[in-house]
């Protein structure tokens, strides 16, 4: 499976898919101070401290939230709130202008949707949904990109690799580090060998990532992953951090996507939010609203 189907957006699942992007901040900007003599120090170092520094919230609320997206076929915005009960569900409201569009409420297990400009909803486990339109809405993965926390984007066994840290523009920079073959068939050239690879190996082995963190605050500022056997690139950008509670959160994500076949820019703004409890997370369906039958469903 290719890393990066979950960031490819069809044209029919477009207002489900942008809201699953959005991301939260708060009201008390922090104030950086210019850093001029950072140390070296041991990759693993820092990503126990980028650890340690991950946002700590039961509730997440973003009372305002706006999108402006483009890919090869659509551009346009969107704009509305969402809010995150951590590690149970998200339930985020749509709209365009002061017009609604719908919501979508998802969990650990299933989503629902409700469209109201076709009176239509979705209903189902998460694993059906990902088979039929063909993208991984991971929650976990959804609700790391809306609180920035990097032990949840990445996963297990791409985190675990072998790291090198260096100093880039100012912050800490870290690069995992291809398998030596691989890395030895790229740098000669050597296609032959390197598509045997590909087929001998794990998708994951060709997983590759750079990470740039602050290094007063230990917060990531961008995030890009390559994945060198499906040819796709992933780029976010974290910026406008902000203290939300007792944790810094960012303010604006830019995420710019590219494959062979698609090209996509996602920018996010956030404005109105807080880790006040919030136990409201009511949805409900219509009655007489029908079921949307997704393509491939019986």
């Amino acid at each position: 499976m290719q890393i990066f189907e979950k960031y490819i957006i069809p044209k029919s699942r477009l207002i489900l898919i942008s809201a699953t992007l959005f991301i939260a901040v708060s009201c008390s900007t922090t104030k950086y101070i210019p850093i001029t003599d950072i140390k070296p120090m041991p990759a693993s170092k820092i990503v126990r401290k980028v650890e340690s520094k991950k946002p700590i919230y039961q509730n997440y609320v973003a009372k305002k939230v706006s999108i402006d997206f483009e890919n090869d076929e659509n551009s346009g915005s969107f704009s509305g709130q969402f809010k995150i009960k951590r590690n149970k569900s998200i339930l985020f409201t749509i709209k365009k202008m002061s017009v609604p569009l719908g919501k979508v409420f998802l969990t650990q297990d299933s989503l629902f949707l409700i469209n109201y400009f076709d009176r239509s909803y979705i209903a189902d486990d998460i694993a059906k949904i990902q088979d039929l339109i063909g993208i991984d809405l991971d929650y976990n993965l959804l609700q790391a990109l809306l609180t920035a926390d990097i032990s949840k984007i990445l996963e297990e066994e791409t985190i675990d690799k072998d790291l090198i840290s260096t100093i880039d523009s100012q912050m800490y920079r870290i690069d995992s580090q291809l398998n030596p073959r691989i890395s030895k068939a790229i740098s000669t050239g050597n296609d032959k060998r390197l598509s045997r690879y590909m087929k001998r190996m794990d998708d994951s082995e060709f997983l590759n990532y750079s990470l740039w963190v602050d290094p007063q605050y230990f917060i990531i500022k961008k995030l890009v992953l390559k994945n060198i056997k499906s040819k796709e690139d992933v780029t976010i950008n974290f910026s406008e951090y902000e203290l939300v509670g007792r944790s810094l959160f960012p303010q604006q994500l830019l995420l710019e996507y590219f494959s062979p076949k698609q090209k996509m820019k996602v920018e996010i703004n956030l404005s109105k939010l807080s880790v006040k409890p919030d136990n409201d997370f009511t949805f409900n369906i219509p009655d007489k609203y029908e079921k949307m039958k997704l393509s491939g469903s019986k």
